[in-house]
């Protein structure tokens, strides 16, 4: 979960949804009211920490419905009743980076990232986030309809373990009789490959039983032990789900 409210909040407006579908063929780019928006943008997460609504409420179409990251749905003043200004002990900011806008008429697309720094009890928290924003023209005013925030995962960090513990790790994996996935210790390091593919892998401990590939942070291999300590398989774990591979030689 994130930390200050920006990044964990995606605005979605349902009615601007039959619109998006015909921007990317005529949406161009449109420097002064990228300017505009970016400021607009650092505003109001500059806002956040400090639980200033005002900005909120003066941005927020009446009509955005905001699905935040616990997968509840709100409404914009369900949205505003929830800022606040941040609890004791902690304090941060977001720095809104690479700033992208095209415009189609009425309607502009905005990409982003928030680059959050949090003091969290005098330790620091950094965080990214790729935000995807969708503005609408309201008369003079724009006013966000959509947002949609993902975060910028990072690799664990990884820990040494002796080649005695790797070693157990080495191995033959079978999915399926004709799916395998095969592990080896190659100059100190484990790689792995799903056998056809082609493609090889390193494989690096987050902790004992616990290896992830970088650059995919988004997964990991969890091997699973007998009675006897003894590694029967792993699972492929991403977003909680797994995916069970049985050791077999």
């Amino acid at each position: 979960m994130s930390r200050l409210p920006i990044t964990r909040l995606a605005l979605v407006a349902v009615a601007a949804a039959g619109s998006l579908a015909a921007l990317p063929a005529a949406a161009a780019p449109d420097p002064a009211l990228a300017q505009q928006l970016q400021s607009e943008t650092q505003a109001l997460v500059d806002a956040l920490g400090k639980g200033d609504k005002a900005v909120w409420d003066a941005a927020l179409d009446p009509a955005a419905v905001i699905i935040d990251d616990g997968n509840h749905v709100l409404t914009k003043a369900q949205l505003l009743s929830g800022i606040g200004p941040l609890p004791d002990g902690q304090s941060g900011q977001i720095r809104v980076a690479n700033f992208q806008l095209n415009r189609d008429g009425p309607i502009a697309i905005a990409t982003y990232i928030n680059d959050e720094s949090l003091d969290y009890q005098q330790q620091l928290i950094r965080t990214k986030y790729r935000v995807l924003d969708v503005w609408m023209q309201r008369g003079k005013d724009w006013k966000l309809v959509a947002s949609r925030s993902a975060p910028i995962l990072d690799d664990p960090a990884s820990v040494v373990l002796p080649a005695e513990a790797l070693k157990q790790y080495a191995g033959q994996y079978e999915l399926t009789l004709d799916i395998h996935y095969r592990i080896d210790l190659v100059n100190g390091k484990l790689v792995g490959q799903r056998q056809g593919s082609g493609k090889l892998f390193e494989l690096k401990p987050e902790a004992t039983d616990v290896l992830f590939i970088p650059g995919n942070p988004r997964s990991r291999k969890v091997f699973q032990r007998d009675d006897k300590g003894g590694v029967t398989g792993f699972v492929d774990r991403r977003e909680g789900h797994d995916i069970v591979w049985k050791k077999i030689q």
